[in-house]
């Protein structure tokens, strides 16, 4: 974190940020859908789901990367997560690519849904 804006290296290299200073433009963004408009059926589709949007860079050789979902932002920082569900991509500009994600669990009264992207070396 040169830039002491909170954001990682490794990460910065993930979401093609600038280099020379803090940058927050590409930072995955948050959103909420209903099961409907995702085409779910049944019961899912009357439910709210988490959405999240990641773009990253599309020569991305030697990252691993994932997102994941919790009920907790405790289970979240503890890598407790579930898998969240990958919905599809796009290219985006500068040599990104858009993935986007939704939580595998319903947002209820009674159950927050935080997500986060993960990223590692091999």
């Amino acid at each position: 974190m040169p830039f002491a804006d909170g954001v990682p290296n490794l990460l910065r290299y993930l979401f093609n940020l600038r280099t020379d200073g803090p940058d927050h433009s590409n930072l995955p963004v948050e959103s909420r859908a209903t099961g409907a408009e995702l085409g779910l059926v049944g019961e899912q589709a009357e439910q709210e789901f988490l959405m999240f949007q990641v773009v990253v860079r599309e020569d991305l050789e030697g990252v691993i990367w994932w997102v994941q979902a919790a009920t907790s932002l405790t289970a979240l920082a503890a890598g407790e997560g579930e898998e969240a569900i990958w919905l599809g991509s796009q290219p985006g500009a500068g040599g990104t690519v858009i993935h986007n994600f939704r939580s595998p669990f319903p947002i209820t009264s009674d159950t927050p849904v935080f997500m986060n992207v993960a990223a590692a070396l091999p």
